[in-house]
């Protein structure tokens, strides 16, 4: 997706962006021991990405969504806008990954055949990255009830969030009691995210000195260098934890601001490119470096394998170009122009009037 230039400047937070990029790369440097038998750091930096991901998912829901009415109009066209953005590319790759795993490759790292096929067609999937977009679609739907009952209660009527917000905290006291396909495991980080996003206009606002931004943000960068070095350990299974989220949260609200220094620097185009290209990074990581790994170009480590984790970046890149954004574009018209149909009276939808804050969800969306 391209930017719109029909946007203000302030639609279109270009440091989170790259945050997402940076993401989607912990992930992959998270496989490159299991796919390719290298090591180039601690053994949950994917994790890592994918708390990211869902935070940033939850930003974006309430970024966009929250300032709305929570009409059927506006519900309507927010289903289509996340349908139209995760289901194409993520449908083609589980089609593709099933016709090769049945008809070429049994050893493909995406095994999804005959026994699990349906499961994935429908979003509840949990083949190696797959496990992350069921908890990422089950959130989409779970924000409607949290969308309707804030704007119930922005108009006096508050029993409907207050039940909410209950069924919420005690969703989190389980979440270390449920499958990694739930939502309700992952929902502080969609929550927090939710809730930073809805309060960004606002937070925007507060008198906090550019300087003190840019220390936060260099802690936080700090921070993950000190875990990439692996002077620090993390416990197994250390995202069931609240503090996780805070940090995730604390990441999101640091580098929401495009004003630091650093946040200048993350508006590199190179940045930029990785967090538009940063869902079809996550998908399709995997089997290519499976490809370069069965081709013989990945075993020694080094420079080569280096290049090919570059390129393998960059062939997802040209994914994302010439196929995901087509196909999610088409597919948002074209869901889009149904909808005008079944309300004739209503205001022409159109596809660009969507506030561009990024371009990816996926994984998220933390999502190894």
């Amino acid at each position: 997706m391209t930017p719109n230039n029909t946007h203000p400047p302030s639609s279109q937070i270009l440091s989170l962006n790259a945050v997402r990029g940076l993401a989607a790369l912990l992930v992959v440097v998270s496989h490159l021991p299991e796919q390719a038998g290298l090591h180039f750091g601690p053994i949950h930096e994917g994790s890592l990405g994918v708390m990211v991901f869902f935070t940033l998912s939850g930003f974006l829901m309430g970024y966009l969504y929250l300032t709305k009415p929570a009409s059927w109009h506006e519900v309507s066209r927010y289903a289509i806008a996340r349908f139209s953005r995760i289901a194409p590319p993520y449908l083609m790759v589980v089609l593709a990954s099933f016709f090769i795993y049945t008809l070429i490759d049994p050893k493909f790292p995406y095994a999804i055949g005959t026994h699990n096929f349906l499961r994935h067609i429908l979003f509840s999937g949990n083949v190696s990255v797959f496990w992350s977009i069921p908890p990422e679609v089950q959130f989409y739907a779970l924000f409607i009830g949290f969308w309707w009952a804030l704007k119930r209660a922005q108009s006096g009527r508050t029993l409907a969030l207050v039940i909410v917000m209950v069924l919420a905290v005690a969703a989190i006291c389980v979440r270390d009691k449920v499958p990694g396909t739930f939502a309700i495991s992952k929902l502080h980080y969609f929550l927090l995210g939710s809730m930073l996003g809805g309060l960004h206009h606002w937070l925007r606002t507060v008198p906090i000195s550019t300087r003190a931004l840019t220390v936060l943000q260099v802690l936080l960068l700090g921070t993950l260098g000190v875990f990439m070095l692996e002077v620090i350990h993390l416990p197994e299974k250390y995202w069931h934890d609240l503090a996780p989220a805070l940090i995730a949260g604390l990441v999101v609200f640091a580098f929401s601001h495009d004003r630091t220094p650093i946040d200048m620097a993350f508006m590199a185009k190179p940045l930029q490119w990785l967090g538009d290209w940063s869902f079809s990074i996550y998908l399709l990581h995997v089997p290519i470096i499976y490809v370069f790994v069965k081709a013989g170009l990945m075993r020694e480590g080094g420079l080569l394998s280096t290049l090919c984790v570059v390129v393998a970046v960059l062939a997802c890149g040209v994914f994302s170009i010439f196929v995901e954004r087509p196909a999610c574009a088409a597919t948002k018209r074209g869901l889009n122009a149904w909808l005008k149909r079944l309300e004739p009276a209503a205001k022409p939808l159109d596809a660009t009037t969507e506030p561009r804050l990024m371009p990816h969800i996926t994984p998220d969306r933390t999502r190894p």
